[in-house]
């Protein structure tokens, strides 16, 4: 999915609102085909993954 209107998505972030949109699509990207990737992972990989962030502090 590409984003092509950012003026919905940036409503009400301020973050994404003063961040250039390259950047923004370069996470959004990013976040994609992460998405993509664990789709295909049993809950079991996911739960891992999960506990992983939580023991890092994201």
């Amino acid at each position: 999915m590409e984003v092509s209107n950012y003026s919905e998505l940036i409503r009400g972030d301020r973050v994404r609102a003063n961040t250039p949109p390259e950047i923004n699509q370069a996470i959004d990207t990013e976040i994609a085909a992460m998405v993509r990737f664990y789709a295909s992972k049993t809950d079991y990989e996911i739960g891992k993954r999960i506990e992983e962030l939580i023991r890092s502090g994201i």
